[in-house]
């Protein structure tokens, strides 16, 4: 379902069918009272079902989708998309990655190096990193790291909307989400790290696909 969502294939019910999905996952974690279980959590529902919603809205599928290569027979071809729910859609991961910054980056467990460590080490980690925290850094390297990622999540919503900076951000963003798989598990976290290339100028991406295919050509 999620690989059809991706390719635009059938893309407002499959958006609406995976809404569905998730809200009746939510029910059941609402009535069980629990925070998560093995199919998904409370985060992955609140973020989820209106970047969907608004997705469905915007017509995301007239871009370099299934439902374009059906319509004109080729994958690269694309309409212009609805403006005011892609501008919904960037406040909504400004606001995701600011609730990450000033909350998530402030429990406990991601005061301190020493603390982020040992819930590598522990049942927050993979294995590699697992492995990462077993390796002989010494403490500056821990600390450092988890200073410099909580300085660059608080400016990366900032920066997002910031022409000259705009680049770096996204392509430092997609590394830091990387991290954040190999290292967490937490690969869900990549929607966000997707939803910035909202961010790029449509007309830009064409430029530069329309450049590309010219010189392949």
């Amino acid at each position: 379902m999620s690989g059809l969502f991706t390719a635009g294939a059938w893309f407002p019910y499959t958006a609406l069918l995976l809404v569905c999905i998730y809200g009746f996952e939510g029910t059941i974690l609402l009535r069980a009272g629990a925070e998560a279980n093995n199919f998904t959590s409370f985060s992955q529902v609140f973020l989820f079902i209106p970047l969907l919603l608004l997705l469905a809205w915007s017509r995301a599928d007239r871009a370099y989708s299934h439902a374009m290569y059906l319509k004109y027979g080729s994958l690269s071809e694309w309409e212009e998309v609805r403006a005011l729910p892609i501008t919904i859609l960037k406040i909504v991961i400004s606001i995701a990655y600011l609730y990450i910054a000033t909350v998530v980056l402030w429990q406990p467990v991601w005061m301190s190096g020493a603390r982020m460590r040992s819930a590598l080490i522990g049942s927050l980690g993979t294995t590699i990193g697992a492995r990462l925290a077993r390796m002989p850094f010494p403490p500056f390297f821990f600390n450092w790291s988890l200073y410099i990622t909580k300085a660059f999540v608080l400016m990366l919503p900032f920066s997002l909307w910031i022409r000259s900076v705009r680049k770096f951000t996204i392509i430092l963003g997609f590394v830091l989400q990387l991290f954040i798989g190999l290292l967490l598990g937490e690969w869900w976290l990549f929607a966000l790290a997707f939803g910035m290339v909202l961010f790029v100028n449509p007309n830009e991406v064409r430029l530069f696909v329309e450049k590309k295919m010219k010189k392949n050509g």
